[in-house]
């Protein structure tokens, strides 16, 4: 099958999933259209399937684009969309969701004319929606777009596969004093402030911890006075930016992973990579994410992002059960293996492409392709299933 992946570039959490389709597909090419974001990060990767669109014949750029069985279409020029439609061949649209700023936005006339001229418009024909947020298909319902043509999808970073009882051991050293995580760049939406907050409450509470913050950014030195003003030196550690062995090596010895972003956070592949590290995550019920790979209360907890006082009971669960943790952890760390990762990602994508050009009907429990139904904001109210109060 000859498929293509057109976007403003490749990142590096594309990666994985295109060195996979490099497997699966007959043939396979990304092409890039974005030259002022390119960044050199093909040529690091040694990523010779990268075809970059300024740089070549646009005419047979355009023709590849045109020709090949399957399109998958990043972040792009909505022409190029346009083009492939006019002949009704089949395509995907891989996106976060739309309004990550509030849903009013879809009563913004511009908004609302972009989204039609790029997908609404398209919604009779061969165009189906790879969703990277689990809240996409409400999006789309909004605008009139089919949720029966959404399927869930996401980033799929490297995933390193472990010898299980080394690593399960390495956190299992760390019981008498939890190790807890969290990671990403300093930033208003990320809320690592959370940090401060359920670390005086832990301490309060009687208990002893390390809790390192690994990232730097703008709030790096409103965390930092934070942290000396309240007396948490002992606690919390600000450690700055460390490069991905690093992290991965602060992964692999800590069992709880915090993940406390607003609604602004589309994906936040860093869940993807502490899970796959084996940390039991205790997230927002607002990520893109979340919805798709956390089990509340068998392979993580999702807290509502509104509710802080839940975070600190789910967390003290964790700290008062170190088995449990353990063994959601194991779990946590067997869905990347099994299921959440780049070669079950370019598997899937060429079995639903296969079953959709021939008109056959293909379905997966969970996972890549697998289908996305509608979720609100407020589906962990409704639908948490594992609750502590």
């Amino acid at each position: 099958m000859d498929i293509i992946f057109i976007s403003n570039y490749l990142n590096h959490h594309q990666v994985p999933f295109c060195e996979q389709m490099k497997r699966y597909c007959t043939k396979f090419a990304f092409i890039s259209t974005d030259i002022e974001n390119i960044q050199g990060y093909q040529e690091k990767v040694n990523a010779n399937y990268v075809i970059e669109y300024h740089k070549n014949d646009e005419s047979a750029i355009l023709e590849m684009v045109l020709s090949a069985d399957v399109v998958i279409f990043g972040s792009i020029p909505k022409e190029l969309i346009e083009q492939r439609m006019s002949l009704n061949k089949l395509s995907f649209i891989y996106s976060e969701r739309f309004y990550r700023k509030g849903v009013w936005r879809r009563w913004n006339p511009k908004t609302y004319k972009k989204l039609h001229d790029r997908i609404v418009k398209y919604r009779d024909l061969n165009l189906f929606i790879l969703c990277a947020s689990a809240f996409l298909p409400y999006d789309l319902k909004l605008i009139g777009f089919p949720t029966k043509k959404c399927y869930k999808w996401g980033y799929f970073p490297e995933i390193q596969k472990y010898n299980e009882e080394y690593l399960f051991k390495k956190k299992k050293g760390n019981f008498k004093k939890a190790n807890l995580l969290w990671v990403g760049r300093l930033l208003e939406l990320k809320h690592p402030e959370i940090v401060m907050y359920l670390a005086e409450k832990l301490i309060d509470l009687g208990y002893d911890f390390d809790f390192t913050i690994v990232g730097d950014g703008p709030m790096r030195i409103v965390l930092t006075n934070e942290i000396e003003k309240k007396n948490l030196t002992k606690y919390v550690h600000l450690v700055g930016s460390k490069n991905k062995e690093e992290v991965r090596e602060y992964m692999e010895r800590s069992s709880i992973f915090i993940f406390s972003s607003d609604r602004m956070e589309g994906w936040g592949a860093v869940l993807n990579e502490a899970m796959g590290c084996g940390c039991t995550p205790v997230c927002s019920h607002i990520i893109g994410s979340v919805p798709f790979l956390v089990k509340d209360g068998e392979n993580g907890f999702i807290y509502p992002y509104w509710k802080k006082n839940i975070i600190v009971s789910k967390v003290r669960y964790l700290l008062d059960n170190p088995e449990e943790c353990l063994e959601m952890g194991k779990r946590a760390y067997n869905d990347m293996i099994k299921l959440w990762n780049a070669d079950v990602a370019a598997k899937r994508i060429v079995k639903l492409s296969s079953s959709l050009l021939n008109s056959e009907e293909i379905k997966f429990d969970d996972g890549p392709c697998s289908d996305a139904y509608m979720l609100k904001e407020n589906w962990f109210k409704k639908y948490g299933s594992f609750r502590i109060v």
